[in-house]
């Protein structure tokens, strides 16, 4: 998966709560091997962030990618 492939996209939990959209200046990148390691989102409806670990994608369809809503860190 290509980071162009996520920007742009909604971000839904799995329990259809709406959490942002992804922007480039909302990824953590490792260093060492430059893969994604998590998703920074300024959450839709308050002023919290929300990080949400890149093993915590459930799918990723063409406009919208859901997210486990467990793996959610405030």
């Amino acid at each position: 998966m290509c980071l162009n492939d996520l920007l742009g996209k909604l971000v839904i939990d799995t329990h259809g709560n709406k959490l942002g959209k992804i922007d480039n200046r909302d990824i953590i990148i490792e260093n060492h091997y430059g893969e994604i390691e998590s998703l920074i989102l300024h959450h839709i409806t308050s002023s919290e962030a929300v990080i949400i670990p890149f093993g915590g994608i459930k799918e990723v369809g063409s406009s919208v990618v859901v997210v486990d809503s467990k793996l959610r860190i405030n």
